[in-house]
């Protein structure tokens, strides 16, 4: 652990990564270029989850692998956010009802354009807007208006009962509002599943990278995952074969181990499951 505790403190140095101001250019253009694959190909994914997260949460995870391990069966996990609720539109229009809002757009047309209120570039350096997001994050209550993506709990209800199972549910939402997401997922009766949250502590740039090892972990057991993040892509392991459901896409990235089935809406992420199950 030394070792690995050396390598991230020289990835964050060379890469002025203690700053904890939300610049979401820097820390965008950085996630992009920092050569993560570098730890995943010389440390476990355990050993990345040990440095960037709590004993409990890795025991936690390891625990469910260990239950999954019992079975020789692979199911299919689903992220939240964009995927299965409507969260960027929500978080847009929450913020346009308070701030400026010079180009007169929706808060549809908003988050087309920017598809995460830090990107927006009037918006970057007002610190009440950023401490209002954080409230945002952390606030079980938000989690359980945001509004749910037309007909996602239906599609995948059926495709839990008929096609494959739904073990998990894997977000970037922090821990501490597990009782909102769950409560949101009960009130749209999607399916009973695993949810596995990020540490609430974990910083941004390594996001991305924890959502990896967690997928690298349940590997082979979970082999399948409707995002919408391509740069999820990006960041999994060599040395496994996956399939990834890339959700309200039209890019097609290229990445020769991975499967990627590109779906602009949820009814072709329906079709695209069926053509591989059925």
């Amino acid at each position: 652990m030394n070792s690995i505790r050396k390598d991230f403190w020289i990835l964050e140095w060379e890469t002025l990564l203690w700053s904890h101001n939300w610049d979401a250019d820097k820390k965008l253009k950085l996630s992009q270029t920092v050569n993560f694959h570098w730890f995943l190909d010389n440390y476990s994914s355990v050993d990345i989850l040990k440095f960037l997260c709590w004993e409990l949460f890795l025991n936690r995870i390891l625990d469910f692998k260990s239950e999954l391990s019992k079975n020789w069966i692979e199911w299919l996990a689903l992220d939240i956010d964009e995927t299965l609720s409507a969260t960027s539109t929500y978080w847009f229009e929450k913020l346009l009802s308070i701030f400026w809002n010079p180009e007169n757009l929706t808060a549809e047309q908003m988050a087309s354009k920017y598809h995460l209120c830090q990107n927006v570039p009037y918006w970057k350096w007002n610190t009440e807007i950023f401490d209002l997001m954080y409230k945002f994050r952390e606030d079980n209550d938000f989690q359980t208006n945001i509004p749910i993506i037309e007909w996602t709990n239906l599609h995948y209800s059926k495709i839990h009962s008929e096609i494959i199972s739904i073990l998990s549910y894997i977000t970037v939402r922090p821990d501490v509002v597990v009782d909102g997401t769950s409560r949101w997922l009960d009130s749209h009766d999607f399916p009973k599943a695993e949810l596995i949250h990020i540490p609430y502590e974990l910083e941004y740039l390594f996001w991305n990278l924890w959502k990896a090892c967690v997928l690298d972990v349940l590997y082979p057991n979970i082999v399948w995952i409707v995002d919408d993040n391509p740069s999820l892509i990006k960041m999994l392991p060599q040395r496994y074969k996956w399939e990834i459901f890339l959700f309200n896409k039209k890019e097609l990235c290229d990445y020769s181990h991975i499967n990627i089935h590109i779906s602009e809406n949820i009814e072709q992420v329906i079709r695209n499951i069926e053509k591989v199950f059925l």
